[in-house]
């Protein structure tokens, strides 16, 4: 074989090295690029979760089941929210609480709400995902005076 011929195979040797290179750091792109992606529906996630969690508490819910979009609001939720959905289960519960050693209630005590809370998030494909699972309680409770309210003028 001449000087030529392994030259020859000498570059193709390398563009194949180069190539099978080249494929690794595309799909390292392109698991990066999924991740990022995944990481902003998380944080998108978490800010409605928290959005809802702070509604919850300035209106306690009656006990159920709720389900809705985001888009459902669009003077609070833009666009930007129209993949995401929740579902909220409440629940009324009444605490349990011990009675002193004469056999009289301690004291009553309010009802409480037990909350679990589903951000969900349609994908481009179409398939439903829960991102997030919220779990609180909810007492009843008038956080705001009515003067406060009507002052602030928060209903």
């Amino acid at each position: 074989m001449s000087r030529r011929g392994y030259i020859l195979l000498e570059v193709l040797v390398a563009v194949v090295i180069m190539a099978v290179a080249f494929v690794g750091i595309l799909k390292g792109f392109g698991v990066a690029l999924h991740t990022m992606s995944q990481i902003r529906v998380n944080e998108q996630a978490m800010y409605l979760g928290q959005t809802l969690m702070d509604d919850l508490e300035l209106e306690p819910p009656d006990a159920g089941s709720y389900e809705g979009r985001f888009t459902d609001d669009p003077a609070r939720f833009g666009d930007e929210f129209a993949s995401f959905g929740y579902r909220i289960e409440v629940d009324e519960e009444k605490p349990r609480y011990k009675e002193d050693p004469k056999g009289k209630p301690l004291q009553d005590l309010e009802t409480f709400y037990r909350v679990d809370i589903a951000i969900t998030h349609t994908d481009k494909r179409d398939r439903e995902r829960t991102v997030l699972t919220l779990n609180t309680i909810v007492i009843e409770a008038t956080l705001f005076s009515d003067q406060s309210l009507q002052s602030n003028q928060v209903f």
